[in-house]
Formats: C-alpha cells, structure tokens, sequence
C-alpha cells in the first residue's frame, strides 16, 4: 500500500491551536507534552489506522477516535484509502461528540 498522508481539517485545526495555546499557558512543567503526544498519535494512526475506536452515531461511518492519555484529549479521525483526516481534537472532560 501507498504511504497515506494526514489531512487536518480547519475546524480541526482552530482546535489544535487552542489546545496548544493553552497547554503552554497552564503547563509550565511540560510546555512540549502537547506536541510531542499529538505528533506520536498521529504516527501511531498513519501507521495502525485502525487502532481507535470507532464512533457511532456521526455522518462519518468510518470516523474512530484515540485517546491522549496524557493530555486527557480525544483526537478524532476518518482514514481514507490515500489519507488519514484529523477530525476534531477535544478535551475529555466535554461531554457530547464533536460534530463529523
């Protein structure tokens, strides 16, 4: 199979930034946790697609989502056969799914 590149939508991406900033602003101890967590889930799905769960109840049949431990956030995603999309990226205390 091709490589498979990662594709982050807007929305998605306004999300990130936010996480981000505030991971920085609160997060003194560990200002690079974010990133470095984020980085290596992404990695982890590029090369394991299927190792998050998969969401029901979303117009995306196909969306699943994987857990940052360490940050407490849900990355949220749908993988394609040529690319992986970065859905959404909340925080786990927010009780209702994002909209996919």
């Amino acid at each position: 199979m091709a490589r498979r590149f990662v594709i982050i939508i807007s929305s998605a991406k306004r999300e990130i930034a936010a996480a981000r900033r505030w991971w920085r602003k609160n997060r003194d101890k560990a200002p690079r946790a974010f990133d470095e967590d984020l980085d290596r889930a992404i990695t982890l799905i590029l090369d394991h697609a299927e190792i998050g769960a998969k969401i029901g109840g979303t117009r995306r049949p196909g969306a699943r989502r994987l857990y940052l431990e360490r940050l407490r956030y849900y990355l949220y995603y749908e993988e394609t056969e040529g690319a992986i999309f970065i859905l959404a990226l909340t925080h786990t205390a927010r009780q209702r799914l994002p909209r996919l």
